[in-house]
């Protein structure tokens, strides 16, 4: 979603040109609890991480990626979130 102009008008709301990129985001998220072994976890972070990797390079393109964040503990869920560049719609 794009704030401060008129789709159908060539200004935004101040007078100033059109948006032409946005700033958008994808999270990924992996429960990763498992108290058995501690690979297990650490193989699912792993994965989570090739997740992104994957959607980096066939969706977005990496000269498009503005920050990366991860957050979450080790036997708990977890997320990574990719801040993008794309197109105004």
């Amino acid at each position: 979603m794009t704030i401060g102009w008129d789709p159908q008008s060539n200004t935004d709301e101040r007078g100033g040109e059109k948006l032409t990129q946005v700033i958008r985001h994808r999270t990924f998220l992996r429960r990763l609890f498992s108290h058995w072994f501690v690979g297990g976890a650490e193989k699912r972070c792993e994965q989570l991480r090739a997740d992104v990797e994957e959607f980096i390079n066939s969706r977005v393109g990496p000269e498009n990626v503005v920050s990366i964040t991860e957050s979450g503990t080790r036997f708990g869920p977890s997320s990574i979130t990719v801040w993008y560049r794309d197109k105004a719609d």
